[in-house]
């Protein structure tokens, strides 16, 4: 197996193949002598120079196509300096937060599209509220919990519509349901804590609503 030639010397080896096959082509179309035909010895041969141009022109041809059959090899430690640990550019961003769950967008008084699955749920801190629209899809909200807490409410505005709302716990499990037909109105629901780090509370279309979270006391 051939083994890796580091890129200056590959270089090189380039540079003689082209040079030996400009020599060929000249060879190759150089004008004969008036006396007769240019002849050439190579290796105890003879050859017109028209023959050994072809010779010269294949081993310059040869050097040149090296890249194809001889793999480059990178100088020892890629370039970097000795110890550097090697970082791709396109490295993820850190998956999950310091409480555990996973990284979402927060909702900062409003729902951050897109936030229409459980896995792409807006992160809303329970005793914060947050208002949307769903009109196409569902809206998600992901609400991490204090261990020490042992109920929360959850409270739904229809501010148009018909507001459908499932609360679950993080391994998916319903916990409980509102249903809100009347615009401005408000319902609230209590929600026992299953002792999961989170419940996520899903407001299917269509409607405008407001969300409002709090422990229960």
């Amino acid at each position: 197996m051939l083994q890796g030639l580091e890129s200056s010397r590959l270089l090189l080896l380039m540079s003689f193949g082209a040079l030996c096959a400009l020599a060929g082509l000249f060879l190759l179309f150089r004008p004969p002598k008036v006396e007769g035909e240019t002849r050439l010895e190579l290796l105890g041969m003879k050859f017109n120079a028209a023959s050994g141009g072809v010779i010269v022109f294949l081993i310059g041809a040869a050097f040149l196509a090296a890249p194809i059959f001889v793999p480059e090899r990178s100088a020892p430690g890629g370039g970097r300096a000795a110890g550097a640990a090697s970082k791709s550019p396109y490295a993820p961003v850190a998956s999950v937060a310091p409480d555990g769950l996973p990284v979402r967008q927060r909702a900062e008084g409003r729902e951050v599209e897109p936030n229409d699955s459980f896995d792409a749920a807006n992160r809303l801190e329970v005793g914060k509220s947050a208002s949307g629209t769903t009109r196409d899809s569902e809206d998600w909200f992901i609400l991490p919990l204090n261990a020490e807490e042992t109920k929360l409410e959850i409270s739904v505005r229809n501010n148009g519509g018909s507001c459908f709302v499932t609360v679950y716990s993080s391994d998916e499990k319903q916990l409980t349901g509102l249903t809100i037909l009347s615009a401005n109105t408000k319902t609230t629901e209590e929600v026992v804590l299953p002792g999961s780090a989170a419940v996520l509370v899903q407001i299917r279309p269509t409607c405008d609503y407001e969300l409002f979270t709090a422990y229960a006391g």
